[in-house]
């Protein structure tokens, strides 16, 4: 496929001076955001002279590496969209769409080879010898955000610290609680276990630690995107922009971003995209990777073990399933022999995957189950709407801060207009759309749950006793997203369809807005200022007069387009654009951490910190070194009933938690931060209990008791080593 340039394709002077002004541009602005990025850019004074701002161009900015990258990565996007200018806008997206896959194949192989991801793992520099180490302690672009600690403390830190092992991807990792941990990340990589919990996973063995984290960390935003065009456009019966529009509400959404790619989605979409173009599709090829996707999809979905989200999700999918079966049962009905059995190896190939992946966490599962926390929770959920009606917010997140904004995250869901429309919809169909029907028993279902809540015995039938209610709303927005998609595609196929005049239509949009402002504004009152709430209300309220009014479809085309930019601008902003681990590996004291082990291998630790905080035994595991104290995904009870005997603190150990340590003359005691944040306050007399050698502290310590000696190894930064003696 050529994509047309000009109308009059002879004209070669156009066409190049068009190039050349592009190229120049991007080469500008690319040059001008990758100096204004700079710190020392931004340390010049206005009365500087223009020779002192030359010197630190050349001598200082233009000879560092993070300015180049973010050049490259700034041209290379004003370079995409200066090719607007240039070809016929048409005809690019048409050979987007033709080779989306492979596009996405390309994005992906650039951001592994240069080693960028959008973690948030520089947040380690605002807390450990800020300032130290290379170029790449900073992002290149945007902001790190705190609040996703459950990546850059948790995940991250168990993934770097498998660097370290004789065997990375074994069962075990011993770095981590300074004990034999069950290695979830990598476990069974190479084999069917890991295969049907996290494909990408797999690219670790393929590329290194490294180079696979930033493959499965791109490739899980890249090929989301991807399933989830493809499902849309079975739902629109091929209809691009609508696919797109429908592609970026959720994956351009709050939710998604600010959680991390909650993994349900995709898996959810490339099983149900899997099953229908196995049984549609005529040809062998296609049908072979459809048997391969499907089962892989469907036991990544089983696996990722998170009821809470999980739960609620798989009323969704079985929606869709029934909706699937039920709208081509001519297709399966006919299907030969060969199709048949091909379907059945699927089959036992995802029970497969799912039994070998459990069989290979059995210990952590066991460990995990007899928790008071998360094990013992039982939910039949309670009130939360209101963290629906946050979308009109959520757009702003990522440019002012409102605290948790991972848990105020939604997806513009436009509740309560979806619920209505598929209620008006089944009556008026008289019941004859199932996928209406389904979904909207869903949200039924699971607005009962999160607004009056369930009795206890219909919460664990229907297991939602697994979930909550601040994670099921998250569920029922998506179930909105679905019923607005239906409806917009129903009217983009000329279906006889609810609509109303744009006066009537304008009145009662700008009412649902309306309800979402109020509710921000009541629970939030200063956080959004006056123009953003102007400016999102008329963007919202006539987007929502395309699902309700009759208008023209060039018209609606621009507002569609207009909404997808909105989402990709304000998605875009989520996540900082981060190269590699510098903020870790380039440190001092990680350095130091890495030397000590390799001298003296196998010994364990202690992150000290105060005030207390869990980022420094992350960084201690990240470098290698085998803590005590690092997250317990499961509790440690062997260390923590020989220093709890009389087992009276088994309430507060026997939980998921991050844990701090401090040090105590008094007896041993533990004591519960928050649900899963403990704090265990040793006595000098038992710190010989733990075996522990050396301790990486924030701060110096104490050394004068009767118990133990602390020899001081490294001082650098607000950074210490300690070597424990002890005395008896």
């Amino acid at each position: 496929m050529r994509i047309k340039v000009v109308e009059k394709a002879s004209d070669k002077t156009i066409i190049y001076l068009k190039w050349f002004l592009v190229v120049c541009c991007s080469v500008g602005i690319a040059v001008l955001g990758a100096i204004y990025k700079d710190n020392s850019f931004n340390e010049l004074r206005v009365a500087d002279s223009f020779h002192v701002f030359m010197n630190v161009l050349t001598s200082g900015i233009f000879k560092t590496k993070i300015f180049w990258f973010r050049f490259e990565l700034l041209f290379l996007s004003t370079l995409f969209i200066g090719s607007h200018f240039i070809f016929n806008i048409k005809a690019l997206y048409e050979f987007i769409y033709k080779y989306r896959w492979v596009i996405g194949f390309a994005l992906l192989v650039f951001l592994t080879a240069n080693q960028i991801h959008g973690d948030s793992i520089n947040m380690y520099d605002q807390y450990v010898q800020s300032g130290q180490g290379s170029d790449f302690v900073e992002p290149l672009f945007g902001e790190p955000r705190a609040i996703r600690s459950d990546e850059w403390i948790v995940e991250e830190s168990r993934r770097l610290s498998a660097r370290f092992l004789n065997d990375p991807y074994g069962k075990y990792n011993n770095i981590l609680r300074g004990t034999d941990t069950v290695n979830k990340t990598y476990v069974g990589v190479g084999n069917a276990g890991k295969l049907g919990n996290s494909f990408f996973s797999i690219f670790y063995r393929i590329l290194g630690i490294e180079y696979g984290f930033c493959f499965e960390w791109n490739a899980g935003i890249i090929f989301s995107f991807l399933f989830t065009f493809e499902f849309f456009m079975i739902l629109s019966k091929q209809n691009k922009l609508l696919s797109t529009l429908g592609s970026v509400m959720i994956i351009g959404s709050s939710f998604f971003l600010w959680w991390g790619f909650p993994p349900y989605i995709m898996a959810t979409h490339a099983a149900i995209v899997g099953f229908y173009y196995f049984f549609k599709s005529d040809r062998w090829k296609i049908k072979i990777i459809c048997a391969t996707i499907t089962p892989i999809a469907v036991a990544n979905f089983v696996t990722n073990i998170y009821p809470a989200w999980q739960v609620p999700m798989a009323y969704i999918f079985l929606v869709f399933l029934i909706w699937v079966i039920h709208e081509n049962w001519e297709y399966i009905k006919n299907q030969d022999i060969k199709a048949w059995i091909l379907f059945g190896c699927a089959l036992v190939f995802c029970v497969a995957l799912i039994a070998t992946y459990l069989f290979s966490i059995m210990e952590y599962l066991e460990g995990i189950m007899s928790t008071t926390y998360p094990a013992a929770r039982v939910s039949t959920g309670e009130y939360c709407w209101n963290k629906m009606l946050y979308y009109i917010q959520s757009f702003l997140y990522p440019y002012k801060d409102i605290g948790n904004s991972s848990e105020f995250s939604t997806m513009c869901s436009l509740f309560p207009l979806p619920v209505i429309l598929g209620i008006i919809y089944i009556v008026k169909e008289k019941g004859k759309d199932w996928l209406i029907n389904g979904l909207v028993l869903v949200e039924i279902l699971l607005l009962s749950y999160t607004s009056i809540g369930l009795p206890l015995i219909l919460a664990k039938i229907s297991l939602l006793s697994f979930s909550t209610s601040i994670r099921a709303i998250d569920m029922a927005e998506l179930g909105c997203i679905y019923l607005i998609f239906i409806v917009l595609s129903k009217k983009s196929q000329n279906e006889e369809q609810v609509t109303l005049n744009k006066f009537f239509g304008g009145l009662i949009s700008l009412g649902i807005i309306s309800i979402s402002v109020y509710y921000c504004m009541k629970d939030f009152p200063d956080y959004m200022p006056l123009s953003y709430i102007i400016i999102i209300i008329i963007i919202l309220t006539i987007f929502v007069m395309t699902i309700l009014c009759k208008m023209d479809k060039k018209v609606i085309n621009k507002i569609y387009v207009c909404v997808i930019v909105l989402f990709v601008i304000t998605g875009l902003s989520v996540r900082p654009v981060q190269k590699g681990f510098d903020a870790i590996d380039s440190k001092p004291l990680a350095k130091e951490i890495r030397k000590i082990n390799e001298k003296d291998p196998g010994e364990k630790w202690i992150a000290y910190t105060s005030p207390a905080n869990p980022v420094l035994s992350a960084f201690c595991v990240s470098s290698g070194a085998a803590t005590i104290n690092s997250v317990n995904d499961y509790p440690n009870l062997e260390l923590w009933e020989a220093l709890d005997k009389n087992d009276v603190y088994e309430d507060v150990y026997n939980r998921y938690s991050h844990v701090n340590i401090s040090f105590s003359e008094e007896e041993t005691s533990f004591e519960l931060i928050q649900t899963d944040w403990m704090n265990v306050i040793i006595s000098y007399k038992d710190l010989e209990k733990t075996d522990v050698k050396y301790i990486v502290s924030n701060k110096k310590l104490k050394v004068d008791n009767e118990y133990v000696k602390f020899k001081k190894l490294y001082s650098e930064e607000n950074a210490y080593i300690y070597e424990i003696y002890y005395k008896q």
